[in-house]
């Protein structure tokens, strides 16, 4: 069964139970998944209401851009769950798990760079989104980061099971350059937030 094509309830139901998967690298692409819907309603609520033609073209760009990240956040969900019990069902059998942990890292990789590019289109939002749905806006902002942040900590515990040094080194790199770009955007979008609430 696919959690994607299931109920919510289903789904928290057995992240609540006594089960290996969902975790939490699951539960990060899922928050994830619902701060990039949210800023997808913004983008519906206001895309057919502006006026300006080039302002228009860039919602038409960024709601497919949305569309796209939604649906590979979502996707997540369930091949988070896949990898950990490929994961486990490898070490269960004692043996060499090392693409096994390349895969667990690579996921909650995949999520960082996700809820960052959403992250990006809420702060497009937070300028030029329906003012009346700010709050939705901002919202989404902090599910993000909250998702971002959970997903690090899903890359981070599968790194320290990675011999290869060089490929850790270059896999820290990546993460700290998201994690840099998320402490930016996220104190952004909450000014431009305060700006249209004023």
């Amino acid at each position: 069964m696919k959690y994607a094509d299931a109920s919510l309830t289903n789904y928290i139901s057995d992240l609540s139970a006594k089960k290996s998967a969902p975790g939490g690298g699951s539960a990060a692409a899922l928050a994830g998944a619902i701060g990039a819907a949210l800023n997808g309603m913004v983008i519906n609520f206001t895309i057919d209401k502006i006026k300006d033609r080039s302002l228009s073209g860039e919602f038409v760009a960024v709601k497919a851009l949305q569309s796209d990240i939604l649906k590979d956040l979502s996707g997540l969900i369930d091949k988070d769950c896949a990898v950990f019990n490929g994961l486990m069902a490898k070490l269960s059998r004692g043996k060499d798990a090392q693409p096994e942990y390349r895969k667990a890292a690579m996921t909650p990789i995949n999520i960082c760079e996700g809820t960052l590019a959403s992250a990006k289109i809420t702060f497009f939002l937070a300028v030029n989104g329906n003012k009346y749905l700010i709050t939705d806006v901002s919202s989404a902002a902090h599910i993000l980061e909250g998702a971002f942040s959970a997903a690090v900590e899903n890359v981070l515990v599968n790194l320290r099971y990675i011999t290869d040094r060089k490929y850790v080194l270059r896999m820290n790199k990546r993460l700290s350059s998201m994690k840099a770009a998320m402490k930016r955007i996220i104190p952004q979008i909450m000014e431009e937030v305060l700006k249209r609430q004023a």
